[in-house]
């Protein structure tokens, strides 16, 4: 009997929110990195099994402020024509397929930036409510406390990171041609440049990996990973007929 590879979760407007099974395999890394996080680093010394149930609700809040980035993408996207056709929880990030390309740059640009706005906008809204208590001199447990903290340093890392990596398919990759585009008024011409850059990129960070070993062989994983990912934006764009 085939397993399923994905099952649907729920839908938000016409946008399907899949899961794949493999992302056990992220959460329970997440939920073992953000325990390590609070014992070692933190110095919290909370009993085994609440440091457990606290690292699997940080777990299950990073890839649901996730999909709130995906989601955010959505809305401006429907305002400009675009579709999400479905977000699927997977591995270690929430896999995207909108349908459509943007018919200029600032719709492209303002696309990408809106999702990584979200979480900004959301570490202040934890950061004020952090403040809020305090202002009000209301005690908070140290259990809650950690959970505001997690939820700040998870949307801090969420937003910083899909803007601040010009590889596509992420934001800052989008961000990246959409101001390329803009400049040459050529989405063709700024999608190659980018893609030239991703591969530069790409096989840097491969040959790092491998020579420096040891700690250094996640580099190389994440180089793998852009060469990928820009494989497959080529065959994207081999679709409009060019080649």
């Amino acid at each position: 009997m085939r397993l399923k590879r994905r099952y649907k979760l729920f839908k938000v407007n016409s946008t399907d929110i899949h899961f794949d099974p493999v992302w056990f395999i992220p959460f329970g890394i997440t939920a073992y990195a953000l325990s390590y996080y609070s014992t070692f680093l933190l110095k919290m010394n909370f009993p085994s099994a609440k440091l457990i149930i606290l690292g699997i609700i940080a777990s299950f809040s990073f890839f649901f402020f996730g999909t709130l980035h995906e989601l955010a993408h959505i809305v401006i996207g429907e305002k400009y024509g675009l579709s999400m056709k479905r977000i699927t929880l997977f591995m270690g990030r929430m896999d995207s397929h909108m349908s459509g390309t943007p018919q200029n740059w600032w719709q492209e640009f303002s696309t990408a930036l809106f999702g990584s706005l979200i979480n900004f906008l959301l570490v202040f809204i934890f950061v004020h409510i952090k403040e809020m208590f305090i202002a009000l001199g209301i005690s908070l447990s140290p259990e809650f406390s950690l959970l505001l903290d997690y939820f700040i340093l998870i949307n801090i890392i969420i937003g910083i990171f899909n803007i601040m990596i010009p590889v596509l398919p992420l934001d800052g990759g989008r961000i990246m041609r959409s101001v390329l585009w803009g400049l040459s008024k050529n989405y063709i011409f700024a999608t190659r440049f980018t893609l030239r850059f991703n591969n530069i990129l790409g096989i840097m960070l491969a040959a790092f990996g491998i020579i420096m070993g040891e700690y250094f062989y996640v580099l190389g994983f994440v180089g793998v990973f852009i060469l990928y990912q820009s494989r497959r934006e080529q065959k994207k764009l081999h679709k409009y007929g060019e080649t």
